[in-house]
């Protein structure tokens, strides 16, 4: 008899977008960390001849250039694995209803922000934000609520 082989293995589409990201960020670090920059100033260099010294500087330039390069593809990366994380987080986040939110007298939207319930619609809930009038927020931006 057959057996039906588990589904453990297998990884939701922000947690592969995660770590496929997470693979990405090592290499460029580990080819921006084996970028030797060369120190053109020293000692040894001030005894080459002019043409000798211009052909170091531009090797530097280029290196230091790759190097930027590689320093901005990181940064680039890592606000897309922050991005990934937040959707992951965000993916695995209870969905409330209408139904659910009734009688709730403190919503949290997805931002963290906490806000006193004033009346429950069908798609939004009116809260208290400090403005003179109710400040909605859709149901669907909610991502806690406590009675």
């Amino acid at each position: 008899m057959a057996t039906e082989p588990s589904n453990d293995h297998r990884t939701t589409a922000p947690e592969h977008a995660e770590a496929d990201i997470e693979r990405r960020l090592a290499n460029l670090r580990a080819q921006r960390d084996g970028i030797n920059a060369g120190d053109v100033d020293d000692p040894a260099a001030c005894r080459l001849k002019p043409s000798a010294l211009r052909q170091a500087h531009k090797h530097t330039d280029a290196r230091l250039e790759r190097y930027t390069r590689l320093t901005e593809q990181i940064q680039a990366l890592e606000f897309r694995l922050a991005d990934a994380k937040a959707r992951l987080k965000d993916s695995t986040a209870r969905r409330y209803t209408a139904e659910d939110l009734k009688g709730a007298k403190v919503v949290e939207d997805q931002h963290g922000a906490r806000y006193a319930v004033i009346r429950v619609n069908r798609t939004t809930v009116s809260v208290e934000a400090g403005f003179p009038w109710p400040h909605r927020i859709a149901i669907d931006r909610i991502r806690g609520a406590d009675r």
